[in-house]
């Protein structure tokens, strides 16, 4: 996300300084809701219901984002940016928290939060690499 968020705004604006705003103010709410969302998932009556709206918010937000940096006005992307981010500890850290409610204790639940970790990784090394050899080949737009 980092990555794709600072070359669509060079791209678009030739600035990496609206880049860098619009990628501080998606990942600011992530340090400032992620206690909050904890305590949200824990307390939803309905935690299905509660994932799937925060991980739409979070779509939501990346999906606007590609739509609109660089051609809407600085302070209406940074809102986006900033509600998209709110959803981010849901997507982090949240549904690694699901493994303990899915899975029982023991060696299961050790190899799943093992999975859980080496796919987390892989996908932060993979995705910003995909990200960056498509805006090489084709153009940040994508």
């Amino acid at each position: 996300m980092a990555v794709a968020v600072v070359m669509l705004a060079l791209h678009r604006t030739g600035s990496a300084a609206q880049g860098a705003f619009v990628l501080t103010a998606w990942m600011a709410p992530h340090v400032l809701a992620a206690p909050l969302a904890g305590a949200l998932a824990e307390r939803a009556r309905n935690p299905r219901l509660f994932y799937l709206c925060a991980l739409g918010g979070l779509a939501a937000g990346i999906a606007t984002l590609a739509a609109i940096t660089g051609r809407a006005p600085l302070p209406a992307v940074l809102a986006v940016a900033a509600l998209g981010g709110g959803c981010g500890p849901v997507a982090t850290g949240g549904l690694s928290a699901l493994v303990a409610r899915l899975v029982p204790e023991g060696a299961d639940r050790d190899r799943a939060y093992a999975l859980d970790a080496a796919t987390y990784n892989a996908v932060s090394v993979a995705g910003p690499a995909l990200v960056s050899t498509v805006a090489a080949l084709a153009s940040p737009a994508p």
